[in-house]
């Protein structure tokens, strides 16, 4: 594969897909939740090339960025639900021989803080962004249809349709799992818009950019 090098804020990034920007993504990641931080636990220096071998099986790779003198990278990804499956995997992999420690890279804008998920204590909230938000095109869409929509997705638990109102909670049992639904529901008749949830009993907090709580 072939890298294109650029400086960047003190480290280098390494591009192989034009229409990437890194420099507003390190602003506001879009989608959010698609970057991820990868640090090597015995501090020894990460190549592009190891971290693309490594990293690349969890989907497509927008660019990956190397610090400079540190054993630090980031990855962006195209979707969110490659890097929940990254995020996932991340104590069971080995590059040069040590293991990584991986996690979201948070957003540095005031406003992307603010937006970041929390962890909470509540079983729903566990794994972290793995509830959805559903917003229903009208109130009589039922709870047999959404079971029929939702059911079809790898790692559906449970879904809470609110009475008389559109619309309906989904849980699953990975953040990886229910951001793959999230993206391949977009646009369904009978679904307005379907986010993360906002994690529950955290006053002022939010999941995804407009987020949702019960």
């Amino acid at each position: 594969f072939f890298f294109e090098m650029t400086e960047h804020k003190g480290g280098l990034v390494y591009k192989y897909i034009a229409s990437s920007n890194p420099e507003n993504d390190d602003v506001e990641c879009n989608p959010p939740n698609s970057r991820i931080m990868i640090r090597c636990t015995d501090h020894t220096r990460l190549t592009e090339e190891q971290v693309y071998e490594a990293f690349s099986p969890f989907g497509t790779i927008e660019y990956l960025k190397i610090l400079n003198m540190k054993p630090v990278a980031f990855v962006k990804y195209e979707l969110a639900s490659s890097a929940e499956s990254a995020l996932e995997s991340g104590d069971t992999i080995i590059i040069g021989g040590a293991s990584v420690k991986v996690r979201l890279a948070e957003i540095r804008s005031e406003q992307g803080k603010a937006d970041f998920q929390a962890q909470a204590e509540d079983p729903e909230d566990q794994p972290p962004r793995s509830r959805l938000f559903c917003a229903l095109t009208h109130k009589g869409v039922t709870t047999d249809q959404l079971d029929a929509i939702f059911g079809q997705f790898q790692g559906f638990l449970h879904l809470r349709k609110l009475p008389d109102k559109p619309i309906a909670f989904i849980k699953f049992t990975q953040a990886s799992l229910a951001a793959t639904c999230m993206e391949n529901l977009q646009g369904r008749d009978e679904i307005k818009s379907i986010i993360l949830a906002e994690v529950k009993g955290q006053p002022g907090s939010k999941g995804a950019k407009g987020g949702k709580g019960e």
